[in-house]
């Protein structure tokens, strides 16, 4: 398996966030939509080199989220920031593993 540029790097990650998106209650995609959302995050997540979801596993109850009175554009923010901070350590590790 050849290594991904940066740019291509970038463009799964934008894309990833986008497939996440999909999968959001106010979406209006059906069932079918979803389910090939589903597919290809768990190909761009191993493109990435990261841990594929577990879409069988059962979800957490929100009522043990502390704070669940987000709303969907905070959280949207925060899976954004956490997504971007995620994909600047894996760049470093990357970058490490090369020299090695």
């Amino acid at each position: 398996m050849s290594e991904l540029t940066k740019e291509q790097r970038d463009e799964h990650w934008k894309e990833l966030k986008s497939q996440w998106s999909i999968l959001k209650g106010g979406s209006g995609a059906g069932e079918r939509e979803k389910g090939a959302a589903k597919a290809r995050i768990n190909e761009i997540q191993e493109a990435l080199h990261l841990e594929k979801t577990d879409w069988s596993a059962p979800r957490q109850p929100r009522d043990n989220i502390p704070g669940n009175a987000l709303d969907n554009d905070k959280l949207d923010k925060i899976l954004g920031t956490i997504l971007d901070k995620f994909r600047a350590l894996n760049e470093r590790l990357d970058k490490l593993e090369r020299r090695a």
